[in-house]
């Protein structure tokens, strides 16, 4: 193994100016309206694509390859093309879906309850206070003699526990200038 072609990494041993020239030529044939900027770019691509191919294993037709390789970076550019017309190009006539304006009451925001319980438990998951799992208790709806029986405590213990915690909630809620605040003054 003294010949120094065999030394040397096979990236080396290829010409990579005569291997942009070849990858252009092939990516212009394929697609002649490209512009030159999408050409160089697409020729900077199916490049990098060789680099990794030559990298991985030996190379027995590089000509081959590059042929492929600027196949398959102009179908990725048609494809990402054509993504891109659809997401933000205009919509043909009679598809146009104008969205409704929202409503003053909110409820374009979803239910109001499922927002105060989420709004309600990760405030008390953010406070670490141990008021969660009775907030949860809570929202499933369960009676305070049937949670003060699975906690093992009296149901006055618990009660109790949960009207601290709702003037938790509540002392926060002046600070809160969204519809928290307004939830709590109605009641």
């Amino acid at each position: 193994m003294s010949d120094p072609e065999l030394m040397r990494p096979r990236e080396e041993a290829i010409d990579w100016a005569d291997a942009g020239r070849f990858l252009r030529a092939c990516l212009g044939a394929r697609d002649p309206s490209l512009q030159a900027a999408d050409l160089d770019d697409l020729t900077q691509e199916a490049l990098i694509r060789l680099v990794r191919a030559v990298r991985r294993g030996e190379v027995a037709n590089l000509n081959a390859l590059m042929y492929e390789l600027a196949r398959c970076t102009d179908i990725d550019f048609i494809r990402r093309w054509n993504r891109w017309r659809k997401v933000f190009g205009p919509m043909p006539e009679g598809e146009i879906a104008v969205a409704a304006p929202p409503s003053p009451d909110g409820s374009a925001l979803g239910d109001p309850i499922e927002r105060f319980r989420f709004i309600a438990l990760e405030f008390f998951h953010a406070t670490n206070a141990p008021c969660r799992e009775l907030a949860e208790f809570y929202f499933r709806g369960l009676d305070w003699q049937s949670v003060a029986a699975r906690l093992g405590r009296s149901h006055e213990a618990v009660r109790k526990q949960w009207s601290r915690c709702v003037q938790r909630l509540k002392a926060v809620a002046p600070s809160n200038v969204g519809w928290l605040a307004i939830w709590l003054r109605e009641e």
